[in-house]
């Protein structure tokens, strides 16, 4: 049985795209929408695309740093509205 969190992306055609969708959708899951057909879900749905045969991949972990989290944190008293 698998646990955690999965990032993954559904690939092949667009018959498997659809029925990857509809199954993460259908699947009483909470999931996560990303761009270019990637999820991020719970070890149940994974299961669920195993049962239906769906292809998927999982997306490697990105490494390094991006721009965004090399700027300096704000301090709460520093914002102004």
């Amino acid at each position: 049985m698998v646990t955690g969190l999965f990032h993954i992306r559904l690939n092949s055609d667009e018959e498997n795209k659809d029925s990857g969708f509809y199954a993460l959708i259908t699947s009483g899951t909470s999931i996560a929408c990303l761009k270019n057909e990637e999820f991020i879900i719970p070890a149940e749905a994974v299961n669920k695309l195993n049962e239906k045969k769906i292809k998927y991949e999982i997306v490697p972990e990105k490494r390094g740093i991006s721009k965004k989290c090399e700027e300096k944190p704000q301090n709460a008293s520093e914002v102004k509205i």
